[in-house]
């Protein structure tokens, strides 16, 4: 599987719904594709990976908890990560 190359895009449509979350207490209603026009046009397979995360050590630990992705029983999150088919991705901590 081939690295995931950043986009700036993803990050900044990720920084939007943290902020919502924050002002408002739940998520957004927004659907991702329609977060992410607002920040550039994107011909991808896309997917968003979610995890709220109160207190982290770093970028890596945050990605374990993805990894792990307890309390899910599809482990929906770490399947997204392990999909080769997706190429680039953004984050907002």
């Amino acid at each position: 599987m081939q690295p995931f190359k950043w986009a700036d895009g993803l990050k900044e449509a990720a920084r939007d719904e943290v902020e919502y979350m924050i002002n408002n207490g739940k998520r957004s209603k927004i659907p991702l594709l329609k977060r992410l026009k607002v920040h550039g046009e994107y011909k991808i397979k896309c997917v968003e990976a979610v995890n709220v995360v109160k207190s982290y050590s770093s970028a890596e630990d945050i990605v374990a908890l993805l990894l792990i992705d307890d309390g899910d029983k599809k482990r929906e999150n770490r399947s997204i990560l392990f999909d080769g088919s997706y190429k680039v991705a953004g984050c907002f901590a």
